[in-house]
């Protein structure tokens, strides 16, 4: 496994949520592969103590840890994600690149299936809802939150692309054109889910026993409807793992119920059995 390499992008409003997703990573795959890290300086403090993990510095210091959807510096953060991969081809040897945002939470082995793929691009479909494909266009066809590479050319090539797009989803919506230069595959339904897969909201679609990973901000506060929609979907996550017959599932909740310093998921849980 150690043609293969990590990256992904932290900030500090992100740091617990980057180490959950690490800390899932590792349950399934051991902790053998490097990490390579855009980070800001807050998060570097703690992220540079790691071990398995490469950190690059970025920017100026943000104005808050918690940066709002579609604001100039959420923008600004998500165009690391280019950065951070081509960081992680730095090392001899390296066969191929996992990009993973910070909030995704593996519940399963992605591996050994990404090893005996052959193409340059495995990317993750967002599979909206018929309801919600108008947004193709500018959010994009493909999620940007987990991509894997064997071609170190893609880096180039979607910073590149995303520059030509004026969307705040840019590096997103850049994707949409990604198999008419490099050969692609598409993750199957299991892979990446998130709320926007769903009709209507709270009201969520069945996470499925096979799911590989799942897409969900944990950690971040309450204070706008996006944040609240946020919440109501970790707390779908959460029940789904409570309600899983894996040991590795409740590990990882565990791991959410130990790391959560507000006590909402202990609480909700007790509250909704």
């Amino acid at each position: 496994m150690s043609c293969i390499s990590l990256a992904s992008v932290v900030t500090s409003g992100m740091l617990d949520e980057f180490l959950l997703m690490k800390y899932s990573f590792e349950l399934f795959h051991g902790d053998a592969l490097r990490w390579s890290v855009r980070c800001d300086a807050s998060s570097h403090q703690t992220l540079r103590s790691i071990a398995n993990i490469s950190c690059t510095v970025f920017g100026r210091k943000l104005p808050s840890a918690h940066i709002e959807l579609g604001s100039p510096h959420w923008v600004e953060v998500v165009q690391q994600k280019m950065g951070a991969m081509d960081d992680a081809w730095t090392p001899p040897h390296i066969e191929g690149v996992i990009y993973v945002d910070a909030d995704l939470i593996f519940t399963a082995n992605i591996l050994d299936d990404l090893l005996v793929r052959k193409e340059d691009l495995r990317l993750s479909p967002n599979f909206y809802p018929e309801s919600r494909k108008y947004l193709i266009p500018t959010h994009g066809y493909y999620n940007s939150g987990f991509i894997f590479s064997r071609a170190r050319r893609f880096c180039s090539y979607w910073k590149h692309a995303a520059t030509l797009n004026a969307s705040p989803w840019s590096e997103q919506a850049s994707l949409n054109g990604a198999r008419q230069h490099f050969t692609t595959s598409e993750c199957e339904k299991f892979a990446n889910i998130g709320w926007w897969r769903s009709v209507a909201f709270p009201i969520y679609d069945e996470i499925p026993p096979e799911c590989q990973f799942l897409h969900v901000h944990l950690f971040q506060p309450l204070g706008t409807p996006k944040r609240l929609l946020d919440k109501t979907y970790a707390l779908h996550c959460v029940n789904f793992l409570n309600d899983s017959g894996s040991d590795p599932h409740h590990i990882l909740l565990n791991q959410i119920l130990n790391r959560d310093h507000s006590g909402w998921y202990k609480a909700s849980l007790t509250l909704t059995r």
